[in-house]
């Protein structure tokens, strides 16, 4: 996402966060080259407005579910943008996620879930779940425990920030702004 907005803006300056140092040694050897208005820094969303004061814009797709506080990692995030900033957000809906299983895959990713990672894996490859939507569908419900509600997502917000969006099916989009 930052290489994108950093090619679509190239008057801006884009920074990547993530707390995977990993993940940001792939991007600044990937992408960073390829973009003179783009950085990236290993960070947590709980230093969030420490490292950073006055934020345009922060973008959050697929991660939110990976906090372990939507109310200090939504606060984070509004300290840190600058008056007129805008958050954007994205990510699994926990409500309706289950929609998306029938009941016996479901019972058996479940079961799966809890097992040590060496005899989950096992398990997981004699099924086909190590590659393709089947890899897919089961790291979205290894995921999806941590995921949050719209109503909890509406209630950290509650009358403090302006926000709206859709928040339906099994992701939701959402714009919020400090009032």
């Amino acid at each position: 996402m930052p290489f994108l907005l950093a090619r679509k803006n190239p008057n801006a300056t884009v920074i990547g966060v993530d707390f995977s140092e990993e993940s940001i040694a792939h991007a600044k050897a990937h992408y960073q080259p390829k973009a003179d208005n783009l950085s990236y820094r290993v960070s947590s969303v709980d230093v969030l407005s420490q490292m950073f004061q006055g934020i345009d814009m922060i973008t959050c797709v697929g991660a939110m579910h990976h906090f372990p506080s939507l109310n200090s990692a939504i606060a984070q995030v509004m300290q840190t943008l600058d008056d007129k900033g805008v958050f954007l957000l994205s990510d699994l809906n926990r409500e309706n996620i289950y929609s998306h299983f029938a009941e016996k895959e479901l019972r058996y990713l479940n079961s799966v879930r809890q097992l040590p990672e060496k005899v989950r894996n096992n398990k997981l490859r004699r099924q086909g779940y190590t590659k393709g939507k089947k890899a897919r569908r089961f790291l979205t419900l290894m995921s999806f425990q941590a995921a949050y509600t719209p109503a909890e997502v509406s209630a950290v917000f509650g009358e403090r920030y302006g926000f709206k969006g859709r928040m339906s099916g099994m992701n939701y989009l959402l714009a919020a702004y400090k009032l």
